[in-house]
This record gives C-alpha cells, structure tokens and sequence, in this order.
C-alpha cells in the first residue's frame, strides 16, 4: 500500500523589503568588521528602520538621530550638572580640606 500526500510545501515570497533589510544589515556587519567595533546595535537599527518605501525609512532615521542627538544632549546636560554640583560641594566642604584631598 502506498500513502500519498497531498500537502506540498507552501512558496515562500522574498520580496524587496526582505531584501533591502539583508542587504543593510550586510553592510552593518561589514562595516562594524572594517572599524573593529560590535555591530549589533547598528544592525538593530537598521531593522527597525526598515519601511515599505525609501521615503518613510529615510524619515525614520532621520527621526531616530534626532532622538539619539537630543538625549545625549540631555545625558551631557545631568552629568554636567552633577559635576558642577559634586565640586562646589567639595570646594566648600572643610572636610575635605583638612584630609588634604584638595589642596587649597
């Protein structure tokens, strides 16, 4: 008796975008490989950046350097603040000066 099977495998469709993400994830990793550094998070970028037409994937990145520009401005701006902070604490603070951690 032999069985016959009526299932075939279903056709898998690649279509651009699939394409447009290999090839800037490719290029990510290559890059990252020529300047010795981790790739993975440009390669996330990428992906995720990645829309239905050029245009909206460009506006996307566009959007997420902003982002990415606006909040190391904001880390630059807390860290310059507890900076500032720390050394007027320290200056004026007489304990410090009789350990002799800062010389007057």
């Amino acid at each position: 008796m032999k069985l016959k099977a009526d299932w075939k495998f279903p056709k898998i469709h690649i279509g651009m975008r699939i394409w447009k993400t290999v090839i800037a994830v490719f290029i990510c990793a290559v890059l990252g490989m020529i300047f010795n550094i981790h790739p993975f998070y440009s390669m996330i970028a990428a992906i995720l950046c990645m829309q239905a037409n050029t245009s909206e994937s460009i506006k996307k990145g566009v959007v997420r350097c902003v982002g990415t520009f606006i909040g190391g401005m904001a880390a630059v701006l807390v860290l310059l603040f507890f900076f500032i902070l720390y050394f007027n604490i320290a200056l004026h603070c007489p304990c410090h000066l009789s350990h002799g951690f800062i010389k007057p």
